[in-house]
């Protein structure tokens, strides 16, 4: 791997002469593509750069798609899993601001802490979708809930689907939203 030899060699690996992290993702993506990026324990998933960037392009698309620009915020209540990843990276790319929210919460403290934020975008999984959706039902900002896993119930956005699309060549906008199904 490029950044390996970089430091057997004691060079500085360029990514990190970039202005932003999103900069630097890129720079890495594109010097080692073919290179694990991310991968599960047990080696179920497993992702090149070449593979994580795509992912995180169509996330920064999609979360463009839902209006979504720099000073943003985004939520992210998701377990350790890949598309944690790509929702943060997606957000990072737009300059938005992508936070975690912690899944032991309560929802009183998940509904304090993104109607605090502003968000108008949350991914979530279908274990905690419920809590979610409780919590878009309260803040009025929340538009849009995007689930990575499983089917998405109506009103809320599948990744899946985002992801299948873009592949079709379906265009920019995501699935339907609440909001917009309403």
């Amino acid at each position: 791997m490029a950044l390996d030899a970089a430091a057997d060699r004691g060079t500085r690996p360029p990514a990190l002469d970039e202005a932003t992290v999103a900069a630097a993702f890129q720079a890495t993506a594109a010097a080692n593509p073919g290179a694990n990026a991310l991968r599960t324990k047990d080696d179920e998933v497993s992702l090149t750069w070449a593979e994580y960037a795509e992912r995180a392009r169509a996330v920064a698309a999609g979360l463009a798609a839902l209006g979504v620009r720099r000073g943003d915020t985004v939520g992210i209540m998701l377990t350790n899993r890949p598309e944690f990843h790509f929702a943060d990276t997606g957000a990072l790319h737009l300059g938005a601001t992508p936070f975690s929210v912690y899944n032991t919460l309560t929802p009183e403290q998940v509904e304090f802490l993104v109607a605090d934020a502003g968000s108008r975008v949350i991914f979530t999984e279908g274990e905690f979708l419920e809590s979610v959706l409780a919590v878009r039902e309260a803040v009025d900002a929340l538009e849009h809930v995007v689930v990575v896993d499983g089917e998405a119930p109506e009103g809320t956005i599948s990744l899946a689907e985002r992801r299948r699309s873009l592949r079709r060549g379906a265009g920019s906008e995501m699935a339907a939203s609440r909001r917009e199904t309403s």
